[in-house]
């Protein structure tokens, strides 16, 4: 069998005790960031479970992302045993459907769901014919920068010494937390896991907006009997430990039995588990040293699902490459700084940002019209089908379909620029450095596209 990993044994040390990167962290930012790396510099992936460990989770993955990773085969054979999901409704806590995407029979576009194992083992794949193995068993104790410019990474397995630390340790953010300082940041708190399911439409991914201490819940079908349920509530960093332990299980519960009520069934064969991910970017001050946060760490999910897979494929790249100049110019130290300056230049976060700041789930009671809620609008309204998930599916709209937008909708477009500016400016009070590379962003993106117009 082909080995993708080695767990050190506990009296063993690792060897080679020097490279160029030194990612903390084996799950898929990690392992995104590790397959991307120039092979003329030397990485090694840190682990601390002892072993790969089989994941619930599950993730919708487009033909874009498929291709741009070398995923297509697992994509076609996913695709050959079940149908794709191209469609999404969305219920509010009345039963009411207040969005919905139709579902197609023509499976042309869509998202296929690929379990976060067999992504991570894919990859691994792909690490392993660089000739790069990721150590598991292996977890950092202390982060040391040295005079030289160097950084040692304390282990139980002894001391590495590196040029740049990458922290790939998930939501919580583990080792820049530890090396910078605390922080309490927004997280989507997460409760449920795989279940056995039968009356839902496997082409659909389902939601309900607004259940008491929830929002945004959601079932993602995995077969025609099985589906990832979620329930989830936007909370901080440093509250959502009391969520889980209170509220949690509770509102789970409560989210099945919604489901009941309108035909569907949900069977309660499993514990469940308390899951996150981060909701806006890490602060600047994360990105100034020889440790840069990636992935979850650094708030590189998707801001209107929440999904890593939507962005690490370019994120990884854009750092990637950021990393081979420092290593030939020799300047490890600019390497967070860079990255800094280009994720935020970038889909989702260039078309995107205003959800970050301002899509905060509405109250029960409240009738507030969000600014995703015209855009959206006015998209459904203006293109077709196959379109629209063509649109979801590579994240932007083309200068011609912009223009066809604006000339069909004005009233929802200029509703949503209205709606979304005093977020955006607020974002000079809350985080000045974020306000300041959207409005720099922003400004070079219009520059080109009336360029070509």
């Amino acid at each position: 069998m082909e080995q993708l990993w080695r767990r050190t044994d506990q009296n063993e040390t690792l060897s080679p005790s020097s490279f160029d990167v030194v990612i903390v962290g084996g799950g898929l930012s990690g392992l995104f960031l590790a397959s991307a790396i120039s092979q003329d510099v030397s990485v090694l992936v840190i682990e601390k479970s002892d072993k790969p460990a089989l994941k619930d989770a599950t993730y919708l993955v487009s033909k874009e992302i498929a291709e741009r990773w070398s995923l297509q085969y697992i994509l076609e054979t996913r695709r050959s045993k079940q149908p794709l999901i191209n469609g999404t409704i969305t219920f509010n806590p009345s039963g009411r459907v207040i969005d919905l995407i139709e579902p197609r029979n023509d499976n042309g576009y869509g998202f296929a769901v690929l379990p976060q194992t067999v992504l991570e083992t894919s990859l691994k794949t792909k690490i392993n014919q660089q000739g790069r193995l990721i150590s598991h068993g292996v977890f950092c104790q202390g982060i040391c920068a040295q005079p030289g410019g160097q950084v040692e990474v304390e282990t139980q397995k002894g001391t590495i010494r590196c040029n740049l630390v990458i922290d790939a340790t998930g939501w919580g953010g583990n080792i820049i937390h530890q090396h910078y300082g605390q922080e309490d940041y927004v997280v989507r708190a997460l409760f449920g896991g795989n279940y056995s399911t039968t009356g839902f439409d496997p082409h659909l991914l389902y939601f309900i907006d607004g259940l008491l201490d929830n929002n945004r819940n959601w079932i993602m079908p995995v077969t025609d009997r099985m589906a990832e349920v979620m329930a989830a509530q936007e909370t901080y960093c440093s509250e959502a430990k009391s969520w889980w332990q209170i509220k949690a299980e509770r509102e789970w519960i409560n989210m099945i039995g919604w489901y009941k009520e309108k035909g569907f069934n949900i069977v309660d064969n499993n514990p469940g588990s308390p899951m996150a991910f981060r909701e806006e970017p890490a602060k600047r001050r994360f990105f100034q040293g020889l440790v840069v946060p990636f992935g979850e760490a650094a708030g590189l999910n998707s801001p209107l699902v929440g999904q890593l897979i939507d962005v690490l494929p370019q994120y990884a790249q854009v750092l990637a490459k950021i990393i081979k100049e420092a290593k030939n110019k020799g300047e490890w130290g600019l390497v967070g700084r860079r990255f800094y300056e280009e994720f935020l230049k970038r889909p989702p976060f260039y078309y995107l940002l205003h959800s970050v700041v301002r899509e905060k789930r509405m109250k029960p009671g409240q009738t507030r019209v969000s600014a995703n809620s015209l855009l959206m609008k006015a998209i459904k309204e203006t293109f077709d089908q196959t379109t629209l998930w063509r649109l979801l599916q590579e994240n932007g709209l083309t200068v011609s379909e912009l223009i066809l937008l604006l000339q069909n909708r004005p009233l929802e477009i200029i509703g949503w620029v209205l709606s979304s500016t005093p977020s955006i400016f607020s974002l000079i009070f809350s985080n000045p450095d974020l306000f300041l590379q959207f409005y720099l962003a922003s400004r070079e993106r219009l520059i080109k596209k009336l360029h070509f117009l």
